[in-house]
């Protein structure tokens, strides 16, 4: 009867001291990985001659500079982010954010005859620099010297879908009615960014130094970008729909998948009342937004629209919305990192086996968000929380061009 009183004693104040003395685990997660591997620019460049021969055709990538990388960061980020050495301030936050970003012109269907945004071609063979914001020497609209003529732009109706990758394109043609041959040496995709219910500006998001094409009078340069989307440290299919919306998609089309194995619209919207928010209001303590965690250990798939099974039984401590700005960035990098503490206040154990990024998508006014999942990791060694214990998340993202 001593022994099991002593042992009482001995477990009561062990859980005591557990209580008094809780252990804090923490887990960073470092997008960097993922968002590299898994994302790709590539182009395709043909020469025609004037009766619509094909003389030549060359393939390249490693196209995208520091702009893109701003862009990507921006949308995880309610609030300020500049692009274009402060040129713009490129505000991508929650709906009624005066004064900052509020749509991105496309990048997939601009008119003939534009030069502002859009596929677009120059003379100039300087090498490229990862902060360029133009061309060297862009050719505009027109028939003299110094101009090509620019068609409107295409772009594919829908993403393909492969078992491990989603790709799209677009592409546009440029001919020259002017009476002597003009080089192209340089290829970009330009985006037109509304900042403001009035005004625009137009950024350079991918820029690479070709062959030299020498077109002769009456001869056409076709150029196709495609994006190409890869199965890559856990990010989902969800994660190329989403970008597929905001640089291609003008219509609602559904083909993102919500938290509740529901289609939802994924589009972008080029008018100043409607927002590209990717994470819309701050959840607070809300759960199924942001960082969140789960008890499944399934192996993650691309198709995952949730995870496994979110732990809700935990307290989810406030959100810490992503920061960092590539104003204070060098080089081609944009850097993010929000964050998340998790309480374990159940009164036993709990086990984390799954982390989860999920995004909220402003699908459009008055339709409210949609909260959708873009990564999940099942964690290599589960990590068990006694009661007290916290559990802090990191997302960490840096993209580089």
């Amino acid at each position: 009867m001593m022994n099991d009183i002593l042992n009482e004693t001995i477990m009561g104040a062990m859980e005591e001291d557990k209580r008094q003395h809780p252990k804090v685990y923490e887990e960073e997660v470092d997008l960097n990985c993922a968002i590299n591997k898994s994302l790709g620019l590539s182009y395709t460049v043909k020469h025609y001659d004037k009766d619509g021969n094909l003389k030549s055709v060359q393939k390249g990538g490693n196209s995208l500079v520091r702009n893109f990388a701003t862009l990507i960061g921006g949308l995880f980020r309610v609030g300020q982010d500049t692009v274009d050495s402060g040129i713009v301030d490129f505000r991508p936050g929650y709906p009624y954010d005066s004064g900052g970003a509020t749509s991105i012109r496309y990048l997939g269907s601009a008119p003939a005859g534009w030069s502002n945004y859009g596929i677009v071609v120059g003379s100039d063979s300087t090498a490229v620099d990862p902060t360029d914001s133009s061309l060297g020497s862009k050719y505009t609209n027109g028939a003299g010297s110094g101009n090509l003529v620019i068609s409107s732009q295409s772009h594919d109706a829908a993403p393909t879908v492969g078992a491990s990758t989603i790709t799209f394109s677009t592409e546009r043609s440029f001919r020259n009615d002017y009476g002597s041959s003009q080089d192209v040496n340089e290829i970009g995709l330009m985006g037109g960014i509304t900042y403001s219910t009035s005004s625009s500006s137009y950024l350079l998001f991918a820029h690479d130094i070709i062959t030299t094409v020498s077109l002769g009078s009456g001869e056409t340069i076709v150029v196709e970008y495609t994006f190409t989307v890869s199965e890559s440290e856990g990010m989902t299919k969800n994660w190329g729909y989403m970008l597929w919306g905001l640089l291609f998609n003008e219509t609602d089309s559904s083909t993102v998948k919500n938290t509740s194995n529901s289609f939802v619209s994924n589009r972008h919207y080029n008018s100043s009342d409607r927002y590209l928010a990717w994470f819309g209001a701050d959840p607070g303590t809300d759960t199924g937004v942001g960082p969140v965690v789960g008890s499944d250990d399934t192996t993650m798939s691309m198709d995952d629209y949730n995870l496994g099974s979110e732990l809700t039984t935990l307290d989810y401590g406030s959100y810490t919305k992503p920061t960092g700005s590539v104003a204070s960035v060098s080089g081609s990098e944009s850097s993010k990192s929000c964050s998340r503490v998790f309480t374990n206040n159940t009164g036993g154990n709990v086990t984390i086996k799954e982390v989860g990024l999920i995004i909220s998508h402003y699908d459009s006014p008055g339709g409210g968000d949609e909260d959708i999942l873009v990564f999940r990791k099942v964690l290599g060694s589960p990590v068990t929380l006694s009661d007290g214990d916290t559990y802090a998340l990191t997302w960490k993202m840096k993209v580089t061009a």
